[in-house]
C-alpha cells in the first residue's frame, strides 16, 4: 500500500478511537456547607439550585416532609446551618434538631431532599452526612417514570415506587463509627460520615434522599433519626451521551456515542482519504 495512503489511514484510525473513547461522564461535587451553596449559616429556602465544583451541572434541591407515621407529604423548608450541611423542616418543626432532616418529630415521620438534576442526567455516587443525632439511617430512591416525577404534595411512602420511584439502598451511616474520618469538603477541620452504600451506576435525572421508613432490619430502624446533608458527588452524563428516555427513566452512562465534534473531525479525515485516494489511482 503506498505510504501516503497508510498514513491517511492510520489518522483516521486515530480520530475514530478518539471519538468513540471521549469521556461519557465527568465527576463533580455539589457541597451545602459553608457559603458555596446559598449564603450561610441560618438561611432557608423553598428551593436552592446550586452548581457541581467540577461541572456545569446544575442540582435544584426542594425539602419534603410527612407530620406523621403513614400521612402524605407537603413542601418543606430547606436550611444551611454551616459547616455541617443542609436541614430541613416542614411546617413549625424548625427547633433543634428538628431543623435536621429527621423522622423525630414525631417519631415516624419522614423527610426528605429531592434533587433534581439538569441539564442532563447523573448517577449518584457519594453522600456525605456532616452531623447527626441519635441516628442517622438513610435511603437513596432514583426516578424510572416517564417524564419528570409527580408533585410529592399529597404522596405517602408507600406511594413513592408506585409513583415511579426505585429504592436504591439505605444504611445506617454513622453505625459504629464506621464511615467516618472522610474529608469534610466544606474546608472544616471537621470530619463527615460518607456513605458507602452501592447506588451503582444507573443514572437519572432526579433523585430522592430521604430518612429510613422502611423495616427494622440489621442496623436500620426508623424515627430516630437526625442528621444534615453535607455533600453529594455524581458522575455527570456528557450531553447526549447516555440510554434511556428523557426526564426520568433510569439507564446508563454510554461511551460508544462521539461527540458532534468528533464526527465532524472524522468526516473531514474521510473525506481527505477519498479524495487521496482518487488522486493516486489516476496516476
Amino acid at each position: 500500500m503506498n505510504s501516503v495512503l497508510q498514513r491517511i489511514l492510520g489518522g483516521v484510525a486515530a480520530l475514530l478511537a478518539l471519538s468513540a473513547a471521549g469521556g461519557a461522564s465527568a465527576q463533580s461535587t455539589w457541597n451545602l456547607g459553608g457559603s458555596s451553596c446559598g449564603a450561610g449559616y441560618g438561611q432557608t429556602y423553598s428551593t436552592i439550585t446550586c452548581t457541581g465544583a467540577s461541572t456545569s451541572e446544575t442540582a435544584t434541591m426542594t425539602a419534603w416532609g410527612t407530620s406523621s407515621a403513614g400521612s402524605n407529604f407537603a413542601a418543606g423548608m430547606l436550611a444551611n446551618w454551616d459547616p455541617s450541611g443542609f436541614g430541613a423542616y416542614v411546617g413549625a418543626d424548625a427547633g433543634s434538631p428538628y431543623h435536621a432532616f429527621d423522622s423525630m418529630a414525631p417519631a415516624g415521620s419522614t423527610e426528605a431532599m429531592l434533587i433534581a438534576f439538569g441539564p442532563v442526567k447523573v448517577s449518584l455516587s457519594s453522600i456525605a452526612v456532616g452531623w447527626y443525632s441519635g441516628d442517622a439511617d438513610f435511603s437513596v430512591l432514583r426516578w424510572d417514570g416517564a417524564g419528570t416525577p409527580p408533585s410529592m404534595t399529597g404522596l405517602g411512602t408507600a406511594g413513592l415506587v408506585a409513583a415511579g420511584w426505585t429504592l436504591v439502598g439505605s444504611q445506617d451511616i454513622e453505625a459504629g463509627g464506621a464511615n467516618l474520618n472522610n474529608v469534610n469538603t466544606a474546608g472544616s477541620g471537621l470530619d463527615a460520615y460518607q456513605s458507602t452504600i452501592n447506588l451503582g451506576n444507573q443514572v437519572s435525572s432526579y433523585w430522592l434522599i430521604t430518612t429510613y421508613f422502611g423495616a427494622t432490619a440489621g442496623n436500620l430502624d426508623k424515627g430516630n433519626d437526625a442528621f444534615k446533608i453535607l455533600n453529594f458527588s455524581a458522575n455527570v452524563c456528557s450531553t447526549g451521551q447516555y440510554s434511556g428516555g428523557n426526564g426520568g427513566n433510569g439507564g446508563t452512562c454510554s461511551t460508544g456515542v462521539p461527540e458532534p465534534g468528533s464526527l465532524a473531525l472524522t468526516g473531514l479525515a474521510l473525506f481527505g482519504l477519498y479524495s487521496t485516494r482518487r488522486r493516486l489511482l489516476a496516476r
